[in-house]
């Protein structure tokens, strides 16, 4: 088992490791009940402390499942095969977001995957959290960055980048869905992290609601 992956998050004991890297590890499951194992990594996570976060991609079959404790955050996904299960674990990162104005929201999300902070036309930095408020409402937020770069500091003023940001703050898509910042400043520290300060987002179904957001990842 690689030291990164939290002692915390026991695993089933029907499951043995395939393949173990510095950030992802897969365990074979000769168990085909995937809801099952779903469970129990909740339960284990749960008692353990963490903020549990289920994405369903395929009732009964795929499951993405996101661990939230503090500064420490792990993704598992859970796919169901012919004969076995496979959960793959690795670790991510998190998402501090800060929202004020038409809404008032500040949260640490976890990250669904590794971003690919690789230098080339462009780059998404950003997640998506199913949020509570609704069914189908979540915290959304996207930084789209063309051309990238690498590390340094990007900003919205006219000439060489452009920055197209989009944040949805815990609700629903078609009614709380913000765009068109009037400025932002993206600094891309290096490969893990990163903060962001971007003004006047404006909502895309009331023009006339606008928000603030600033902010910081680290994976």
């Amino acid at each position: 088992m690689p030291a990164w992956w939290s002692p915390e998050l026991a695993v089933p004991q029907t499951a043995e490791v395939i393949s173990a890297s510095r950030d992802k590890i897969v365990w074979r499951a000769r168990d085909t009940n995937a809801d099952g194992i779903r469970d129990f990594f909740i339960r284990e996570a749960s008692a353990a402390g963490y903020t549990v976060t289920v994405i369903m991609k395929s009732q009964g079959a795929i499951y993405d499942l996101l661990f939230l404790k503090g500064q420490d955050v792990h993704a598992l996904n859970i796919t169901l095969g012919s004969d076995t299960t496979i959960p793959t674990g690795s670790r991510v990162g998190i998402f501090h977001l800060k929202v004020s104005g038409a809404s008032n929201v500040e949260l640490d999300l976890p990250l669904r995957y590794r971003l690919d902070i690789t230098p080339g036309s462009e780059v998404s930095i950003g997640t998506s959290i199913p949020s509570p408020q609704c069914r189908e409402c979540e915290n959304f937020i996207n930084i789209h960055i063309a051309p990238f770069m690498g590390a340094g500091v990007y900003d919205s003023k006219p000439g060489i980048y452009l920055i197209d940001l989009q944040v949805i703050p815990g609700g629903h898509p078609d009614r709380d869905d913000y765009r068109w910042a009037q400025n932002c400043v993206v600094v891309v520290k290096d490969a893990f992290g990163g903060t962001f300060d971007c003004r006047g987002l404006q909502n895309i179904a009331d023009q006339t609601k606008t928000i603030d957001v600033s902010g910081a990842w680290r994976q």
